[in-house]
């Protein structure tokens, strides 16, 4: 372990041609040995390129032209750094090493830019560690937090209003770090990258690739205004996100009260997208600088948005609602009142023990009331338990109740406990039920489906590639419902393989003719397959026709009694 650590991160801005541009360079220093902070220095840079400022850039890093006036060049910057920790570490005989939220700050804005302006960085900067990749080794339980709000906000660590611009988010990065030094984590492990690496070509940063950032050029321009808007819509989220996965992926952006719709499809289904309202357009349009970051190992998009956007597709979804039925049992009326699919006395509890029982569940709840057949075990694609379940109570109260008991311990395991609806269980029920027909070519009511089948194989897959990703490929066919199947090898790894089952026979023709066609910066190959091939190369049991019926009829029991899913998550974003 290095002696000290350099916690820091860049600010930037951006010229007309979409090139990053460093404007602010704060660092902190900590000693390993006391786990304390021994220096703290924010550098403001001069801007060559883009000289004037526009609104947005000012309101996002909270300066203005006359403190960058006065600021320095990239070059006496990183000499007034260099010179630092020759000074105060290496004529010392001392180690250090930077500790970065990510590696956009040092890999790609601090490199582009020195490339660009000619500016020879030393080959310390070339190494750092991960912050991102320590955390979620020393707290898997927190592995959704991918970003210094929401690691900062686990720890409950508070951002201080009272300091601007990057340093603040840098002093969270410290606190960060050394908290995780308390805790002993280990910050061996290392990245680096090659002397004549370059951003500007690298696949991952480049238009196409997974990380390319579209250029906000309007941030620099002169004259430039504040958006009005307060809202964005995201794309490519972890079709398990929640409300509490949404917040802490835009930690410190403030979201106004009940200013999250996460959309569901006709069939009561996540869609991956999302709706945020949040208090100030500042705070929407600092949202938007998320795009491309990851929400539970996914890409998520994030686009500035409307209101008007979001009621169209509010309406969209309510017009196709009206006409789709689930299980026999229609999605866009019924005769059932509309606050049942809003009932709030529902839990999701997480980590359980594989072996966990309905009686387990009842002793640890004891004193809290649960509905008559109100726990649902989840259960994985093998058809046993996945750690996971749903517990409805005769009241809401209950499910605030139960929510005290959180990181409490069923058996060996400690739980995660947090509040959902009767919606996010129709929507397990139903996936749970269209899983088992799919696997046995069976409808959702149960019924043999008797037509053709409509597989398709790919390879050549990337290993980041998710399910997401092969819908969004598949865009000129449709797929059915949780229709990509990823094949995975004996580690639960991604082996670039997946099945795809389409909708029909002209939905096949046109997805075969992708052949060879890019997803990233890989080529793939398609080939024509079956249902059998998909199940033996997924490694999947025959699902005998009993347990399909019985899972089909277990969503159909329990969605006669709730409303409209879609309608009803359309009330709540209005709520």
């Amino acid at each position: 372990m290095p002696a000290w650590q350099v916690t820091n991160a860049v600010a930037s801005a951006v010229d007309e041609g979409g090139v990053q541009e460093v404007i602010e360079f704060p660092w902190v220093v900590i000693d390993v040995a006391s786990k304390s902070i021994v220096e703290t220095k924010v550098v403001y840079l001069k801007p060559e390129r883009c000289p004037e400022l526009g609104d947005r850039c000012k309101a996002i890093t909270g300066l203005d032209d006359a403190t960058l006036a006065s600021g320095c060049t990239l070059q006496e910057c990183v000499q007034e750094l260099n010179d630092y920790l020759y000074r105060e570490v290496t004529s010392q005989n001392k180690d250090f090493c930077f500790v970065i939220d990510g590696d956009t700050s040092l890999k790609r804005w601090l490199r582009s830019d020195a490339k660009v302006k000619k500016v020879k960085l030393a080959a310390h900067y070339q190494k750092f560690v991960d912050l991102r990749a320590e955390f979620k080794q020393k707290y898997p339980k927190w592995a959704g937090a991918n970003s210094g709000p929401s690691m900062a906000s686990r720890l409950g660590i508070e951002l201080d209003p009272s300091v601007d611009g990057g340093l603040r988010m840098v002093n969270a990065l410290a606190e960060i770090t050394v908290r995780l030094l308390e805790d002993g984590a280990p910050f061996a492990k290392t990245v680096t990258f090659a002397d004549d690496y370059d951003a500007l070509v690298d696949p991952l940063f480049i238009k196409g690739g997974p990380r390319y950032h579209e250029p906000l050029r309007a941030q620099c321009v002169q004259g430039d205004t504040m958006p009005e808007s307060r809202f964005v819509k995201c794309r490519g989220m972890p079709f398990s996100a929640q409300k509490h996965d949404l917040e802490a992926f835009f930690g410190a952006c403030r979201i106004a009260e009940g200013g999250v719709w996460i959309v569901n499809n006709q069939f009561g289904r996540p869609t991956g997208e999302a709706y945020v309202t949040f208090e100030t357009p500042l705070d929407a349009l600092r949202a938007t600088l998320r795009c491309r970051d990851l929400m539970n190992q996914r890409y998520v998009e994030v686009f500035a948005s409307t209101q008007a956007e979001a009621d169209a597709t509010r309406a969209s979804m309510a017009a196709r609602a009206s006409t789709s039925s689930v299980g026999g049992v229609g999605m866009g009326g019924g005769s059932h009142g509309p606050n049942d699919m809003e009932y709030g006395g529902v839990v999701k509890i997480r980590g359980l023990p594989y072996t966990t029982s309905y009686d387990d569940i009842k002793r640890f709840f004891d004193g809290i009331a649960i509905k008559k057949e109100g726990i649902t075990l989840c259960e994985n694609r093998e058809g046993r338990n996945n750690g996971e379940a749903y517990v409805e109570f005769e009241v809401e109260q209950g499910a605030v109740e139960a929510v005290k008991r959180d990181r409490m311990s069923i058996g060996s395991r400690y739980v995660e406990i947090y509040k959902v609806t009767k919606a996010d269980v129709a929507t397990y029920l139903s996936n749970r039920a269209q899983l088992h027909a799919s696997l046995m070519g069976m409808s959702a009511t149960g019924g043999l489906t008797g037509g053709p089948e409509y597989f398709i194989k790919l390879r050549g897959l990337p290993f980041t590639a998710c399910e997401t990703d092969v819908v969004g490929f598949f865009a000129q066919a449709s797929v059915v419902p949780i229709g990509v199947s990823l094949v995975r090898n004996s580690r639960d790894q991604p082996n670039g393989e997946c099945y795809v089952e389409l909708g029909s026979a002209d939905d096949l023709s046109r997805g075969l003719t992708l052949h060879r066609s890019a997803l990233g910066h890989r080529y793939l190959e398609l080939f024509r397959a079956t249902r059998t091939e998909a199940m033996q190369a997924l490694r999947l049991p025959v699902i005998q026709p009993a347990a399909a019926a019985q899972a089909a009829a277990a969503a159909q029991a329990y969605m006669p009694a709730m409303n409209p899913m879609v309608c009803c998550a359309l009330r709540m974003r209005q709520g």
